[in-house]
């Protein structure tokens, strides 16, 4: 049996302003859309749901565009956070995509090293 997957599309007109992202809405995003899709209370309750601690976790995300096209750090981050949040160690998540080097140049290696 193949699973299928399945497509959240979540919307706030705050979260950007131009291309610029809006960390605070963002954030506010992410949770909503998170509690909404994991029927749950709060993000924690959703993770705890879906992840084990010693699962590794990883955000397939969309670099080669940068930071303004592709997929946002804002968003990447807000998740992140709420993953650590819930417990989850930070050293079993990661995030990926094809090359190191688009990853780089979007900021996820800077996002990776704060977090």
């Amino acid at each position: 049996m193949t699973n299928r997957a399945q497509v959240t599309i979540c919307r706030q007109p705050d979260a950007t302003l131009g291309f610029s992202t809006i960390p605070g809405a963002v954030q506010q995003l992410a949770q909503n859309t998170l509690k909404a899709y994991g029927g749950r209370a709060s993000t924690a309750e959703v993770w705890r749901q879906w992840v084990e601690p010693q699962d590794v976790v990883g955000f397939k995300v969309t670099s080669a565009p940068g930071a303004s096209a592709g997929t946002r750090p804002a968003v990447v981050r807000a998740l992140i956070e709420s993953l650590i949040a819930a417990g989850h160690p930070g050293q079993q998540i990661i995030i990926w995509d094809r090359r190191l080097a688009e990853l780089q140049d979007a900021g996820f290696g800077r996002l990776a090293q704060e977090l």
